[in-house]
């Protein structure tokens, strides 16, 4: 008869796992902070980067940002080499000469596109109103608030159900 199997004990390393996740040391190296500084961008935020820990199941690097100006934070305006570089698709963070490049192809790309609105006749896009509105579609028959309903101008039969 072949000899039984060890126990494979999975409560005890379901326990020993929760404890080491309860441990200050690893709640310290799983939070945001404590990360080598790598760069920033023209906008001034800055880019950090935590070394892969597998100890603690990391197994890749952990990379973050921390925004300059909280107030006007957009997510569009993050630089496209350094989004890349956040996500993980590309191994080196962008070089200062590479980020400089592509924003003077980018300014280029604006003035060529506002001298050919000239040429058409189109307002520029440095002039053009920008949509500020939803990015979900608004009715008029619907409130956006309950409660904070305003009937269409011009009609009253909705007003005389009330």
């Amino acid at each position: 008869m072949p000899a039984a199997p060890p126990p494979r004990r999975v409560w005890l390393k379901v326990f020993q796992n929760l404890m080491k996740s309860l441990s200050p040391g690893y709640v310290r190296a799983s939070s945001v902070g404590g990360g080598k500084y790598i760069g920033d961008d023209y906008m001034g935020n800055k880019y950090f980067e935590k070394p892969a820990d597998p100890e603690r199941g990391r197994n890749i690097a952990t990379r973050y940002f921390e925004v300059a100006d909280h107030e006007n934070y957009c997510q569009e305006n993050l630089p496209s080499e350094w989004d890349s570089w956040l996500r993980h698709r590309r191994r080196l963070p962008p070089t200062e000469e590479e980020v400089q490049r592509n924003l003077q192809i980018a300014l280029m790309k604006k003035k060529n596109a506002d001298a050919l609105a000239m040429v058409r006749g189109q307002p520029v896009a440095s002039e053009a109103p920008k949509y500020v509105g939803h990015n979900f579609p608004v009715y008029n028959e619907y409130e956006l608030n309950p409660g904070q309903y305003k009937p269409p101008p011009g009609d009253k039969q909705l007003l005389d159900d009330k």
